[in-house]
C-alpha cells in the first residue's frame, strides 16, 4: 500500500470502490522522485543517456506501483506550466524564488554522502532533468498511448488537478504527489498517496 504516513491529515481512500478511482499524477513530483532514486540507487550511470534511461525507469517503477496498489489504469497526468509563463509569477515575482538555494541535506536526508555530492550540483542537475522531464511529458508518454496529459499555459499541475476534482465532485480520485499543499483538497471522493 502507498506510504501516506507523511501527512499531517489522515488520508484514507482504503474505503474507495477501487474500480471507480482515477488516479491524479502530479508528473512533476513523480519526476523530481524519480530523479533522486535514479541518482541514489545508480550513482554510478556512465553517460548522459543511460542517465535519461535509468530516471525514465523510475517513474514508471512509480507508476506501476500507484496503479497496482489501487489496482487501476485509470490515469491522469497533469504537468507544470514553465516558470517564466506562471501566473502565479507574473502576480507576484518572488513566487518560489526560494527553491534555487535547495539544500540536498535538508530536504533528503536519507541519501548517501555520494548522493548528497551528485545532488549538490543543483542546477546543472536541474537543467539537464527539466529538458528530459520536457521530453517525457510530450514523447515519451504521448508515444505510449496515454491521451489524458494536460497541461495549461500559466498553470501549474496542482492547478490543473484541483480543476479535474472540482468539475467532476462525485468521482473518486487519488491524488499521487508529495506536495502537502493538496491537503486541502481530501474529502469523501479525493484521496492522496505519497510518491515516496
Amino acid at each position: 500500500m502507498p506510504n501516506y504516513t507523511n501527512y499531517k491529515r489522515t488520508v484514507n481512500f482504503l474505503n474507495m470502490p477501487k474500480d471507480r478511482i482515477t488516479i491524479l499524477v502530479d508528473s512533476r513530483c513523480v519526476c523530481w522522485n524519480a530523479t533522486f532514486k535514479a541518482y541514489k540507487n545508480y550513482p554510478n550511470v556512465r553517460n548522459q543517456e543511460e542517465r535519461e534511461a535509468t530516471i525514465l525507469n523510475c517513474f514508471f517503477d512509480k507508476i506501476e506501483f500507484i496503479c497496482k496498489a489501487l489496482n487501476t489504469t485509470k490515469l491522469v497526468f497533469a504537468w507544470d506550466c514553465s516558470r517564466e509563463t506562471s501566473i502565479r509569477r507574473k502576480l507576484y515575482p518572488e513566487y518560489k524564488n526560494n527553491r534555487a538555494g535547495w539544500n540536498p541535506e535538508k530536504e533528503m536526508p536519507h541519501v548517501s554522502q555520494r548522493g548528497k555530492e551528485i545532488m549538490d550540483k543543483n542546477l546543472e542537475i536541474r537543467k539537464e532533468c527539466e529538458y528530459f522531464w520536457k521530453i517525457i511529458e510530450t514523447e515519451v508518454i504521448p508515444n505510449l498511448g496515454f491521451k489524458n496529459c494536460y497541461k495549461a499555459d500559466g498553470y501549474v499541475g496542482g492547478d490543473i488537478i484541483a480543476s479535474i476534482i472540482k468539475s467532476h465532485p462525485n468521482q473518486y480520485f487519488v491524488i499521487y504527489s508529495d506536495d502537502n499543499d493538496y491537503i486541502q483538497l481530501i474529502n469523501t471522493y479525493v484521496g492522496m498517496a505519497s510518491v515516496r
